[in-house]
């Protein structure tokens, strides 16, 4: 499948993700092919895309927003529908790449996950409360945090927030 695209692409287990720059029409225009193409491959192959499935996220401020179009089942052109966030591997993607969104959800669930082990424990130790808190919470707070790296005071607060939450459950802790 990578041989049928000239530009970038990405293929995990059933998920293909086709990417470029797209800032003048000319590129606008490659990328429309690769989708072409790759809609081609996939009847060659007979491993049809679920066109309805298909998404465009324009990332960047000064962007034109170009519509883009694949072939679906019945070999009719629709149109790919433009979103303005996307969940891959676990993370929310937004197209101000500010992870705004995908931080709030981390922290609402650490949040819950938080409250269900407060209501669960009648008392706690600060050797068993450490083992659930890295066990449980800690990774739901720092999942790929490569990626999102939070990087802005507001989000930093937030996820402090959370642990600071954690430790006064513990009185000796405190």
């Amino acid at each position: 499948m990578p041989d049928a695209v000239a530009g970038l692409i990405k293929v995990f287990a059933d998920d293909t993700k086709v990417y470029s720059s797209v800032v003048n029409e000319q590129q606008h225009q490659d990328l429309q092919d690769d989708l072409d193409r790759l809609c081609d491959w996939s009847r060659k192959w007979k491993l049809s895309f679920n066109a309805s499935k298909c998404k465009v996220m324009h990332f960047g401020q000064n962007n034109n927003l170009s519509r883009y179009t694949m072939l679906d089942n019945e070999d009719d052109y629709v149109q790919v529908n433009p979103v303005t966030e996307e969940k891959d591997l676990g993370i929310t993607f937004e197209p101000n790449l500010k992870f705004d969104k995908h931080i709030t959800n981390c922290v609402n669930k650490a949040q819950r996950v938080l409250a269900l082990i407060r209501i669960s424990f009648d008392y706690f130790e600060k050797d068993m409360f450490i083992i659930l808190y890295k066990s449980i919470i800690r990774p739901l707070l720092e999942y790929s945090t490569t990626v999102w790296s939070p990087y802005l005071k507001k989000d930093i607060r937030r996820i402090e927030k959370i642990q600071r939450r954690a430790t006064k459950l513990v009185p000796s802790m405190i």
